[in-house]
């Protein structure tokens, strides 16, 4: 997959007042692995640090410089991005692009910034765009229903969602990339694969975190093997969801 950017970029008035690293982020945001064609993707501030070098503090101020600018938009919660202006310059162009942002929607959990991607591709006016407009429009209903939140409470995932093997292996790819010690991963099968991709994305981001923390903290112990993390360990080292008081799930301007 790639991304245009315009050269325009560099014209608009809101980048030459970003620092450096706001700037260089914002482009990491429109050329990341993670993202997708709509634009609105999964991206804990643990997948920046590892991919740019930076600390994840250096990572969370750039999203907060951006924020502050209203050139990308993050629900913190779910580490859900979206960047507005994404599909304006990487249009969709046909039906089988939109039947693939049916797909990427399916692999993230709802939240009120469906409603701005929604208002986004309704501007457009094009009729191929039906289906993914329809996916939208459903995901928006289900969210203004959606219960509050407790630290027992899993990441919400479609009802119609279907287990993609492409999305899980996609999603223990990335996860695997942010581990510490690469060994035995043969030894995770698809069912284990399943697993992880069932229990969350973001929990499982949130986990290597703490675990990393951990070895960090006791430099005596040793990472263990992937395939031993894989297969279940990760549920050691997993933190619970905060209460959130708000029963529908909100987007903020970082």
């Amino acid at each position: 997959m790639y991304s245009k950017i315009d050269e325009a970029f560099w014209r608009d008035d809101k980048i030459p007042s970003l620092t450096d690293d706001a700037k260089l982020l914002f482009l990491y945001m429109l050329t990341n692995p993670h993202r997708n064609l709509l634009g609105l993707y999964l991206l804990p501030v643990p997948y920046g640090s590892y991919d740019l070098g930076w600390t994840e503090k250096r990572v969370e101020s750039g999203m907060l410089e951006l924020g502050k600018m209203e050139i990308v938009m993050r629900d913190k919660k779910w580490s859900i991005i979206y960047v507005p202006n994404y599909l304006k310059y990487n249009p969709l162009e046909n039906r089988n692009q939109c039947i693939a942002g049916v797909r990427a929607l399916n692999v993230i959990p709802r939240t009120s910034m469906d409603k701005l991607l929604l208002e986004r591709l309704e501007s457009m006016e094009k009729p191929y765009m039906v289906d993914l407009i329809s996916e939208l429009q459903s995901r928006i209903h289900k969210t203004s229903g959606v219960p509050v939140h407790d630290d027992q409470q899993e990441m919400p995932i479609p009802e119609q969602h279907t287990l993609d093997v492409r999305a899980i292996d996609e999603c223990f790819e990335r996860l695997w990339t942010l581990y510490p010690n690469k060994q035995g991963k043969v030894a995770v099968k698809m069912a284990a694969k399943r697993r992880v991709y069932e229990y969350g994305e973001t929990r499982i981001v949130a986990a290597i975190t703490a675990y990393n923390k951990d070895l960090s903290e006791n430099t005596w112990k040793h990472p263990m093997n992937g395939s031993t993390w894989f297969n279940g360990r990760y549920e050691d080292y997993d933190k619970p969801i905060s209460e959130k008081k708000d029963p529908l799930m909100s987007y903020e301007v970082m």
